[in-house]
């Protein structure tokens, strides 16, 4: 009886390993949002962070904000971050996504 289960577990764990080396090394515990996917932290502000991302779709490599809105409404914050949002749609640049 405990050779079969012996068994079992083995073939358990072959069948995990066959399964994990399948699977690239950068997509283990990668975030991703949409079709981007995050990096390190560029900068980390009261409100949030600035993190590296790659667009999977253009190749290109972009900055995100991520903002903390339970920190925002704590600080009550909310109307400077809402003229920062429409600040930043007035900008036309190359390097700036909408």
């Amino acid at each position: 009886m405990s050779n079969t289960i012996d068994k079992l577990k083995r073939k358990k764990k072959e069948k995990q390993a066959a399964i994990n080396s399948n699977i690239p090394s950068t997509d283990v515990g990668v975030i991703r949002i949409g079709h981007y996917i995050l990096n390190e932290t560029l900068g980390t502000g009261s409100f949030g962070k600035v993190k590296k991302a790659y667009h999977q779709l253009t190749r290109h490599t972009v900055a995100i904000k991520i903002v903390n809105r339970t920190k925002i409404k704590q600080l009550d914050v909310v109307g400077k971050i809402r003229r920062e949002i429409q600040n930043l749609r007035l900008f036309r640049h190359p390097h700036i996504i909408k």
